[in-house]
């Protein structure tokens, strides 16, 4: 989740840092719980869904207590799909996954075509005499 949010790898050695999460329901006051994903707090993720986040920095939680369970995960997962989305509709909702799947922003190894070398001639290049 972490690499899909922010495109990148997590860093290197990753330090929880402190998160406000809800208020307690008892006192009113905020819930402070060590995480691995306080990272994305940063505004310049502010384009993600608060509550996605949320739920990522959740997961991520140093006390793996302090992580929701399946079957709370399953609950907060099936509500927001279930759930109605005012911000777009279902033709934009498949326009973005058609865009997204068919043209990935990251570049991979090239498809190889009929130019291309064959197998052949790269092994039979290696195995000619003074070619380590």
């Amino acid at each position: 989740m972490w690499s899909l949010v922010t495109l990148t790898h997590p860093p290197l050695g990753p330090f929880p840092s402190q998160v406000r999460f809800n208020a307690d329901e008892e006192n009113g006051r905020p819930i402070l719980k060590w995480t691995y994903g306080g990272y994305l707090t940063e505004p310049r993720f502010d384009y993600v869904d608060l509550r996605m986040r949320l739920l990522i920095m959740q997961l991520m939680a140093d006390d793996p207590a302090d992580r929701p369970g399946i079957e709370e995960l399953a609950r907060i997962v099936r509500k927001k799909v279930d759930g109605p989305w005012p911000e777009e509709s279902d033709e934009q909702t498949r326009e973005w996954a058609r865009e997204f799947f068919e043209t990935p922003g990251i570049t991979g190894p090239a498809r190889p075509t009929q130019d291309d070398v064959k197998l052949e001639e790269v092994i039979a290049a290696l195995q000619r005499p003074g070619v380590d």
